[in-house]
Order: C-alpha cells, then sequence, then structure tokens
C-alpha cells in the first residue's frame, strides 16, 4: 500500500485517529488552504480499511457540498493507497463507499433540524462534520449520540475540521479551540496554508492574490487562522485584562497575579435561569493609592438546571470557599440582579416566596435589583472599563471569557454590516454571564461612570481662590 504524504500537522491528526486512544474528539482547521478535508478523508478511509465492518459518517452543510467535495478527497486518498480499481464501490443513490471487508462511509448533510433525525437510528464508529462552523451545536450533540463502536478495540472518534467564522464560531470556539473553556479530553491541531507546501508550490500567488487582499478580520480568520479574529466583534479584549487572582494559600502566584486588598468591597452579579444556566459573578472593587478604580471578577457560577433554593446553596458555598482562601475579606457580598427577580412568578416552585428574590432570601442569599437594566448603556459602559484597564477577569471565569469574546454586534451574524448598537441574541451568542456583570457593574459603578485621569500636579487639590488667580 502506498504511503499518503502529509504535513506535520496532518500527521499529527492521523496518528491521533488511528494510533491514539486516548483521544476520542478531534478538531482540526484553522486557516484555509491548511489540507483539510483531504487529511479528513484520509483518516476516515484508513479506520475502515483497518477495522472491518465498521461505518463512518461524512457531513457537511448541504448534501451538493457532499457529493462534490468529500466524494473527490475519498476517491484522491483510494488511488493514492493503490488500491485496486472498483475494489471500493460507490452507492450514488445512497452515497454510500462500500470497501471488501463491508465497511462502508457514508456522505451526508445537516442543513435543517429535520435533517439530523435521519442519522440518529444508525451506529457509526467514526463521526465527522466538514466546515464544523457551518453547523450549529445541536447537530453536533444529537448526531454524536450515534458514535458507538461494538468491534473489538475499536473506539469511536469524533472529529471536525474548521475555519473561524460562520453561524458554529461561537461554541466551536469555546468548546474545541479556546484552552480556557473547551472541553477535557478535546485535542485541537491548528493548521495553516505556510504548512501546506503542496498548495503552495501547487498555487504560489494563492495567498497574495486570494487572502492577503481581504478585510483585517476576514484575512486573520482565512490566512492566520485567528479564531479572535470576529465579524462584528462587540468587545475588545486586550490580554492584558485577563489576568489570575493572587492567592494566599499559594505559595507560586503568577507574576501578574492581581492581589486584592483588604479594603476591597465585593459586589455580586446574578442573572436568573432555570433550564436557561444560572449565573453568578464575584467581583471585588477598590481604588489604589493613585485614585484609580479596579473592579476584578473573582470567579463564576454558571449552571442550568437549578432550583432556586439549589442556586442560593451554590452561591453560598462558593462565598464560603472564597472566604476560607482568605480571598474574601468583606463583611458581605452586595448582589445586583435583574429587575425582573422581584416580579411575582408562578412557573418556578418558591416554596414560601412570592418572588425569585424573596425565595433567594430564605436561604440568606440577598440580590437587589439592578438600578438599569439598558442593554446598550451598560455594555458601553463594560467596553469604557476595559478600554481604561479597570475590569480584569481571572481565567477560570471560562464561560464569561468565552462569551465576551463570541459577543458581537446585533446584525452581523451573518456577516453583514451592524443593524444596531446591541448584542446579537439568539441560541448561538449567549450572553448569561454579560447580563450578569453588566448587572453588577451598572449598578456599582452606574451608567455614564467616567474615570478622572491622574493629576500629575495635583492641580485639582488646590482651592478655587487659587484656580482663579492661577487662571
Amino acid at each position: 500500500m502506498a504511503d499518503i504524504m502529509c504535513t506535520a500537522p496532518q500527521r499529527h491528526f492521523l496518528n491521533s485517529v488511528l494510533r491514539d486512544d486516548t483521544v476520542d474528539t478531534i478538531c482540526y482547521g484553522g486557516a484555509r488552504g491548511g489540507g483539510k478535508t483531504f487529511v479528513s478523508a484520509s483518516g476516515m478511509t484508513l479506520r475502515r480499511i483497518e477495522y472491518p465492518k465498521t461505518r463512518g459518517l461524512m457531513l457537511r452543510r448541504t448534501q451538493s457540498a457532499s457529493d462534490q467535495n468529500l466524494k473527490a478527497e475519498i476517491d484522491k486518498v483510494i488511488d493514492m493507497l493503490g488500491i485496486p480499481y472498483r475494489a471500493v464501490k460507490y452507492k450514488v443513490n445512497d452515497r454510500l463507499f462500500e470497501f471488501p471487508n463491508r465497511s462502508t462511509i457514508k456522505l451526508g448533510y445537516c442543513k435543517l433540524d429535520s435533517d439530523y433525525q435521519q442519522y440518529m437510528g444508525t451506529e457509526y464508529t467514526d463521526i465527522c462534520f466538514e466546515e464544523g462552523t457551518q453547523h450549529p451545536k445541536t447537530a453536533w450533540d444529537l448526531v454524536g449520540g450515534s458514535n458507538r463502536s461494538n468491534v473489538r478495540n475499536c473506539r469511536p472518534k469524533r472529529w471536525m475540521t474548521a475555519n473561524p467564522g460562520g453561524i458554529g464560531h461561537t461554541w466551536v470556539l469555546r468548546d474545541f479551540i479556546d484552552p480556557l473553556s473547551r472541553l477535557d479530553g478535546v485535542l485541537y491541531i491548528p493548521s495553516l496554508i505556510a504548512n501546506n507546501y503542496a498548495q503552495l508550490e501547487n498555487d504560489p500567488g494563492y495567498t497574495r492574490r486570494v487572502l492577503d487582499v481581504l478585510p483585517d478580520w476576514q484575512r486573520r480568520q482565512w490566512r492566520d487562522g485567528d479564531w479572535n479574529a470576529i465579524a462584528g466583534a462587540y468587545f475588545s479584549m486586550p490580554s492584558e485584562m485577563i489576568r489570575p487572582t493572587f492567592d494566599p494559600s499559594r505559595s507560586d502566584n503568577p507574576e501578574n497575579a492581581i492581589q486584592i486588598p483588604y479594603h476591597a468591597v465585593w459586589y455580586g452579579g446574578v442573572d436568573f435561569g432555570s433550564s436557561a444556566p444560572f449565573a453568578v459573578q464575584w467581583v471585588a472593587k477598590w481604588k489604589d493609592s493613585n485614585g484609580k478604580n479596579h473592579a476584578h471578577v473573582v470567579k463564576e457560577l454558571y449552571r442550568a438546571n437549578l432550583h432556586l433554593d439549589e442556586q442560593a446553596e451554590h452561591v453560598n458555598e462558593i462565598e464560603e470557599l472564597l472566604r476560607e482562601k482568605s480571598l474574601l475579606n468583606a463583611e458581605r457580598v452586595i448582589y445586583y440582579g435583574d429587575p425582573a427577580i422581584k416580579k411575582k412568578i408562578e412557573s418556578v416552585s418558591t416554596e414560601a416566596g412570592a418572588t425569585i428574590r424573596s425565595t433567594w432570601a430564605l436561604h440568606k442569599f440577598y440580590v437587589l435589583p439592578a438600578h438599569t437594566n439598558a442593554r446598550v448603556p451598560g455594555w458601553e459602559l463594560m467596553r469604557y472599563l476595559i478600554h481604561r484597564g479597570i475590569l480584569t477577569v481571572d481565567p477560570s471565569c471560562r464561560a464569561l471569557i468565552s462569551e465576551m469574546r463570541g459577543a458581537i454586534y446585533e446584525g452581523t451574524k451573518a456577516g453583514g454590516a451592524p443593524t444596531g448598537e446591541d448584542i446579537e441574541q439568539g441560541s448561538e451568542v449567549s450572553d448569561h454571564q454579560l447580563d450578569s456583570l453588566r448587572y453588577c457593574l451598572a449598578s456599582t459603578f452606574r451608567i455614564g461612570f467616567s474615570e478622572r485621569d491622574i493629576d500629575p500636579y495635583a492641580l485639582r487639590l488646590v482651592s478655587t481662590e487659587d484656580e482663579e488667580l492661577a487662571a
């Protein structure tokens, strides 16, 4: 059998798919031209040859893209492997490759919600989503339920190829790319066109002709594989914004760790959720010796499907943990939440309380209604605090960081121009932690807050009479 010529990232991928039993889930990609589809087809084909009577499933967004792109790449791999002509049969109507050892590769598609259902009743040893960011997370989760294997010594594998951008950018970034938030056991293998010598040799002008002339955000996505380059990105997050909290119980704190002073006032932001995530953040706020404000997000809670009493218990447990670590020295934490928490509710069990707020209070979790629920002014305040270096976030607050990185202007979900000043809302753009932080900051700094620059000459300490004389 002939060898398959591969780049270094492609070899890493094939080794992970074929030989590494510690890896079950892989994301391969980044820039365009990195040889994603070819290596994905290679892995799927080699797995079918190695494990008889197993099924593989390769999906694209549309059937036409699956028929054209995936079939051509599998045909190429079969030819490169030196497999005799017609030893592997392709059934056009079924979109199915049949191997002599009775293994198969199904070429499918997922465009509508109903399309996912057709793959949920069949066992597939391997499932691949081509161009994963073109799919919603529901597709990955639903079809993933069919990723099983009854063949001895054959561990089921699931992988996707992906470029930055597309409707699934946010969830792919969160679950596969970002080391702060991706799931345990997930392997991300970045690939750039610079790794693909065959592509550069066949078309040496591709980068200059096609990629270099794109708009900045798209050039960073397609040429550089930059997952933080998002069309319509709402927040600009400098690297120095993500800083760990100084832990008195540790002797190996990082150099850039933020030490919270004893006199810091502690606040919390709360976004109620039942089936949706219940989101809470703990924020320490203080002024340094120069009078500059600081607001550091120390901890977060992000859990769905919790009853009101469970929510309060989790908050109390985390608050106690912060006290045990000597991080939280304040007598109390002042929590602010969605003003709707003071309304009467009927659909949620409230025990003896008539409102969400009063039910929490039964468990000594006291939440004040936020001073305002104005979204756009709240976002503007957060951006101002980021720009001025006032707001910092501990890297353990993964949900908040993920939401900040994935937030885009409304109307830019499909790559268009912004249609307003708010954040895009929808199932693929989460804002639970953003809302909780907005309630907290808007209530502590207040809308329209402006930091006064430090006066090196202390002129503001001069009396009004002296100021008039100086003028």
